[in-house]
């Protein structure tokens, strides 16, 4: 499902739904048909980034029950060339590119709930990855995003533990190399996505996650000290079953606040937060959906989604 963004959401606390304005530019979003790339077995999480610096954007692909990453490198015409497959510890799941020692090369970070650990892999520039660092986590790292979460020029991680709902901060040495990690509790039992944005406007990232077991989106506020910590986690309840599944953050209704959305897989449903600025969020505004957020379509009333 797309939703276009057409003009200012309104939430009306009577009946727990949203409108928006009709904006006169507002037209439905097409794309055209679909080209599929092979990668190894069940792929999961996704990865694009320009790895090979040729202005062409690639993919990288986990794949559950496996211990490889497909990296896919793209022809700058919608088309990717034949997979290449490195060896991870396993049980990839998570993953991301970013640039952690600032040399222009875009890094490879996975997190392996098998293994229970993130591996760092340096880039080289021109497609391929140099050795292998990893971090021990304590249970399965789920879901973990990039950030400057302190005051100097370095690149920081925060990961999400699956099975304790614990946030971990991981930062960065601008070496390729994380220290930490300081660890969290969101406030419930499990964590199934993560994202970073800055919700206080205070120029720093918080964190929020969702925690589909206990059915809450849970926010950390960054401490305002410039030392990548955070402050206890506010906890927002969703409601009985709508079992939230992804987040994301942006500045859906055009005011300068960041804002946050979530996925409701057991209602099916997709749910806008509207930040007040301080950290604070209104209560959300959802928006029904024809298929279930997860992927599946809106067939029969799915199970609840606790892990993979």
């Amino acid at each position: 499902m797309v939703l276009a963004g057409c003009g200012r959401i309104h939430f009306d606390p009577r009946s727990d739904s949203g409108t928006a304005d009709d904006a006169p530019a507002c037209t439905d979003v097409q794309f055209g048909p679909h080209s599929e790339f092979a990668t190894a077995s069940n792929p999961y999480k996704l990865a694009v980034g320009d790895i090979d610096n040729d202005g062409a954007l690639d993919l990288a692909a986990t794949a559950i029950g496996t211990s490889v990453v497909s990296v896919l490198r793209g022809n700058g015409d919608g088309t990717f060339r034949p997979r290449v497959e490195l060896a991870m510890p396993s049980g990839p799941f998570s993953i991301g590119f970013a640039d952690l020692d600032a040399n222009g090369n875009l890094d490879l970070l996975v997190g392996s709930v098998n293994a229970l650990m993130i591996s760092v892999r340096s880039g080289n520039g021109d497609g391929t990855f140099s050795g292998s660092t990893s971090y021990p986590t304590a249970v399965r790292p789920r879901a973990f995003a990039v950030a400057r979460l302190d005051a100097n020029a370095t690149l920081d991680l925060v990961s999400c533990e699956q099975d304790n709902g614990a946030v971990s901060v991981w930062l960065g040495n601008g070496d390729n190399s994380l220290s930490g990690p300081t660890t969290y509790s969101a406030g419930g039992t499990e964590c199934y996505s993560l994202t970073v944005g800055d919700l206080d406007g205070n120029g720093a990232p918080d964190v929020i996650v969702v925690d589909p077991s206990n059915d809450e989106v849970q926010v950390l506020l960054d401490n305002g000290q410039g030392v990548g910590a955070f402050r206890a986690a506010t906890r927002y309840p969703t409601g009985a079953n709508e079992t939230p599944a992804a987040v994301a953050t942006a500045d859906v209704d055009h005011d300068g606040v960041t804002d946050v959305i979530t996925t409701e897989a057991f209602t099916r449903k997709i749910a806008v937060y509207l930040g007040n600025g301080d950290g604070a969020l209104q209560q959300p505004v959802r928006w029904q959906s024809r298929v279930d957020p997860r992927g599946r379509r809106d067939r029969r009333r799915p199970r609840r989604h606790r892990g993979d």
